[in-house]
């Protein structure tokens, strides 16, 4: 029997891919991703929004390319080849979220999966939820409110 209930627990887990972005501490449910790459060479897109770093051909698809740093208020620096690029799609279009490092995947138990809290306000732009683990905090990205949400 506690098989069973082991077995139902584990099926409300979500595997989490988490990444940094400035300080922040990011995931994004692992479904949602298309895959990770090594940024290539990014081409600027001239008087865009500031969160759009620019456009990259991945395999004949044309990708716009976010980046984090600005879209979470942080300041932006130049990409290095330590970044990551999560691409994921959106509406149809693929989108890459530019971050500075991917750093675990993860299964996170529903059971510490809390909503944002109200009085946060500019992480409520982005995160739709939050995951509680031992000694951290880790925000998980809600795609609509961080791409759709864009200035």
């Amino acid at each position: 029997m506690s098989n069973v209930n082991e077995l139902n627990s584990r099926s409300k887990d979500q595997e989490l891919i988490v990444f940094r972005v400035d300080d922040l501490k990011c995931s994004l449910p692992i479904q949602e991703v298309q895959e990770v790459i090594e940024p290539p060479n990014i081409t600027e897109v001239p008087m865009e929004k500031p969160e759009i770093e620019g456009l990259i051909n991945l395999r004949g698809r044309i990708v716009t390319i976010i980046n984090m740093r600005v879209r979470c208020g942080s300041v932006p620096v130049d990409v290095t080849k330590n970044m990551r690029i999560i691409a994921i799609e959106m509406q149809g279009e693929l989108m890459g979220l530019l971050v500075d490092k991917i750093e675990d995947f993860i299964q996170a138990s529903e059971k510490n999966i809390i909503p944002v809290p109200s009085n946060i306000r500019s992480a409520v732009d982005v995160f739709g939820s939050v995951y509680k683990e031992a000694d951290q905090l880790i925000g998980i990205l809600d795609l609509e409110k961080t791409l759709l949400g864009m200035s």
